[in-house]
């Protein structure tokens, strides 16, 4: 016996929702990823991998808020299962394309932002146990999103059997738990970034307020995890298979937001030269310089194996984590000058030879980019 259904269950859409969530983080995350990009230019920095990697980031959220757009007039998202079945059946099947398409964007959306902060954990911690550590998590961020993307995509054994049920002889596994769990890994991985600079920022020898500036600074990395425990609770009180167009709406807004506050995260702990221009704008120049140079001498002290430490003076230098004073010229000409005599020493010249940390003029030049 064939369920009935109110004329006002039939007419509710909730499409509108999903359409203005994809519609803000298309707006907030490109906003974020060009002042990202605005303020290496300010600083004249060139890209690191961690920028390169962010940009990839960028298209697949975009892709992924576009698909989410689209996927309320083709799939039916937003309006009752029971209405498209009746007026629009064939959305059914585009649904089901929907939503296999939207898992090819959703893992490189979510895993990429984190690679890039990884990337720039490599910068200010190239040294011991943390650069190991901050590789192998690299590591498993890459294996988690390509496990997952095989794994999603043979969810049905043929794959067009997601979409089309009366293929003969085709299977699915259990998908409603799939969609459960598949949240975990990362918030595993996003606990551990969170807990993996803790013991090098504790270690500095600078006052408590310092410290817990550094590590404000690290935690806005993790904002993301707060989205994908959402995402799973979501999951785990909504049926993605049951009403599958009307649950669409907040199971796919959920997907849309994970990897957008994911990026936009990325982004904000690269911002701070223009909140010192900001700063300065707002005639707070006194507070800024104060707070400037502590994070500098802090964060430079991290960059700087142990063994080191106790015979180098580390003030303040061009860092990419963009803890610096965007507008100190003088550091900068003097990084760009060293950085000139390190490629000359690389094809036989004099210089500064690579991989040597010393000290010019009391600033600490050492390995890598700064």
């Amino acid at each position: 016996m064939s369920k009935t259904y109110t004329p006002e269950f039939l007419a509710q859409n909730s499409g509108e929702d999903l359409i203005a969530c994809a519609t803000i983080f298309i707006i907030l995350n490109t906003t974020f990823v060009g002042l990202r990009f605005y303020a290496r230019f300010t600083k004249q920095t060139s890209l690191g991998l961690d920028d390169y990697v962010i940009a990839f980031a960028w298209v697949a959220n975009i892709g992924l808020c576009v698909l989410a757009i689209t996927m309320v007039p083709i799939a039916g998202v937003g309006r009752h299962a029971a209405y498209i079945h009746k007026a629009h059946p064939e959305k059914i099947m585009s649904w089901a394309k929907s939503i296999y398409a939207l898992e090819w964007l959703y893992l490189p959306a979510v895993a990429l932002p984190k690679v890039s902060i990884l990337l720039m954990y490599l910068r200010i911690f190239p040294y011991g146990w943390v650069k190991v550590s901050t590789k192998i998590l690299i590591f498993v961020v890459l294996a988690n999103w390509f496990a997952y993307l095989i794994v999603s995509s043979l969810q049905c054994i043929p794959v067009e059997f997601q979409w089309d049920k009366s293929i003969e002889g085709g299977r699915c596994f259990d998908q409603v738990t799939f969609y459960k769990t598949v949240n975990i890994p990362t918030i595993v991985t996003d606990v551990i970034m969170l807990l993996l600079p803790i013991q090098p920022v504790l270690g500095l020898n600078a006052s408590v307020t310092r410290k817990v500036a550094l590590c404000f600074i690290f935690l806005a990395g993790s904002v993301g995890s707060v989205a994908a425990c959402m995402r799973m609770a979501a999951f785990f009180h909504t049926n993605a298979f049951t009403d599958n167009t009307w649950a669409s709406v907040e199971l796919v807004g959920w997907s849309v937001a994970e990897p957008g506050m994911y990026l936009t995260a990325a982004c904000l702990m690269c911002l701070r030269p223009l909140l010192i221009r900001l700063g300065r704008k707002l005639h707070l120049t006194r507070f800024m310089s104060k707070h400037s140079v502590s994070a500098n001498s802090a964060t430079n002290h991290m960059r700087t194996p142990p063994s080191a430490r106790s015979k180098t003076t580390t003030t303040d230098v061009d860092l990419d984590m963009d803890m610096d004073d965007d507008d100190d010229d003088d550091t900068y000409a003097l990084h760009e000058r060293l950085g000139s005599a390190d490629s000359r020493a690389e094809i036989g010249g004099g210089g500064v030879a690579p991989g040597t940390a010393r000290t010019v003029e009391g600033k600490m030049v050492g390995e890598g980019r700064f």
